[in-house]
């Protein structure tokens, strides 16, 4: 009897702390470079000894909704949807950059793969008050991306020839990461203006198919900056 009491108690501190607990919802948006993104064997093997990650010109840009809900002291749950636009970028290395420069116009060449996700982070937080208005928010945890539409992939090209551009179906149903990074959130007279910046650790590989063949591209990983605004109810 007493262990059910115990019990009994204990939920009902939850109820009322989840009742009482102010939960913030908001809207952000931002862009980020694809830094990090691992190459399939596949790809570099082909582009090896004239190829590299073009890292300033690998971009992702996005914007979500979330929430932040508060579980205990401090520590909350962030779950949150939104869509985002990926680019993998490989660009001439230095030799044959140098070496295309003497003889064209042209400053690089650039072959590219980009797709549009939609986006599903769980993310732990852990609020930390710094003055009356800035609260500093580190958060971690899975993200799911569910691939849209088709896989594009291009060049900047010096001619015309060449297969480029294609359109591919996807390989990949999901794409799963985790997600860390920090969250500043600066109140105003009603709500918050949020600042975030994040690293997704890509995990599993973006796949196409070509035919009845799948094959790996990249393994996609971003360091990504939004800005938002929250209200708190």
């Amino acid at each position: 009897m007493k262990k059910k009491l115990i019990v009994l108690a204990a939920v009902a501190a939850v109820t009322a702390g989840f009742a009482a607990a102010e939960v913030s919802v908001g809207i952000r948006g931002g862009t980020g470079l694809m830094l990090g993104t691992s190459w399939s064997d596949k790809i570099t093997a082909s582009v090896k000894d004239t190829m590299e990650p073009s890292i300033i010109n690998s971009l992702a840009a996005g914007a979500a909704v979330f929430a932040k809900i508060p579980i205990f002291n401090g520590l909350g749950i962030q779950p949150e949807f939104g869509i985002s636009y990926n680019e993998m970028r490989l660009g001439l290395n230095k030799e044959n950059r140098e070496l295309l420069q003497q003889f064209s116009s042209d400053k690089d060449y650039q072959t590219w793969f980009a797709y549009s996700a939609l986006d599903i982070p769980i993310l732990v937080s852990y609020d930390f008050k710094v003055g009356k208005k800035i609260t500093l928010t580190p958060l971690a945890g899975p993200k799911l991306s569910i691939p849209i539409g088709k896989i594009k992939e291009d060049a900047s090209r010096t001619s015309s020839g060449g297969p480029l551009p294609a359109e591919y179906e996807t390989g990949s149903p999901v794409l799963f990461s985790m997600v860390a990074g920090m969250d500043a959130a600066f109140g105003l007279r009603h709500g918050a203006i949020v600042t975030d910046l994040r690293y997704d650790i890509g995990i599993s590989s973006l796949r196409i198919k070509t035919g009845s063949s799948e094959s790996d591209v990249a393994v996609p990983r971003a360091l990504f900056l939004s800005v938002g605004y929250q209200l708190t109810f």
